[in-house]
């Protein structure tokens, strides 16, 4: 990557794995794939569909959000603009990092069973292949949409 880095949480975020195996192995490896910083700019940045997802998901009631804290709170800071959905440029950033028709992005992404069918859409439309294992979780008291 060329120039200034736009998006610095995407850039400072550490993905890694256990190196032996063990969920919980303080011994840590880069993810194989969530380890480049192109990956996760074109899945967790410009490859949601954000408002898609509080149409659906959240019948229109929730905020559009990316980050961890959720709006309205002391600790979000809103860079929704630094996060544009933009299809074409998620599917340009996959193609600079090796993916593409021959060589299909593949993960397994794990969902509240209710809003997988959300997941699979996003996940059709960017041309990932997404495995997904739903599991049932209590809901969020928030309001936002954690990208």
């Amino acid at each position: 990557m060329t120039g200034k880095e736009t998006t610095p949480m995407l850039a400072a975020m550490k993905v890694t794995v256990p190196k032996d195996g063990k969920p919980m192995s303080p011994d840590r490896a880069p993810h194989p794939i969530f380890g480049d910083l192109r990956v996760r700019k074109a899945i967790g940045c410009y490859g949601i569909d954000r408002q898609e997802i509080v149409k659906i998901a959240f019948k229109g009631q929730a905020t559009p959000w990316v980050g961890m804290a959720p709006p309205g709170t002391l600790e979000s800071v809103n860079v929704n603009h630094l996060c544009p959905y933009d299809q074409a440029k998620a599917k340009a950033m996959l193609a600079e990092a090796g993916y593409g028709p021959q060589k299909p992005l593949t993960f397994e992404l794990m969902t509240n069973t209710e809003k997988s069918r959300v997941q699979r859409h996003r996940h059709r439309h960017q041309g990932a292949d997404g495995a997904h294992r739903g599991h049932r979780q209590h809901p969020a008291g928030g309001q936002g949409v954690a990208g």
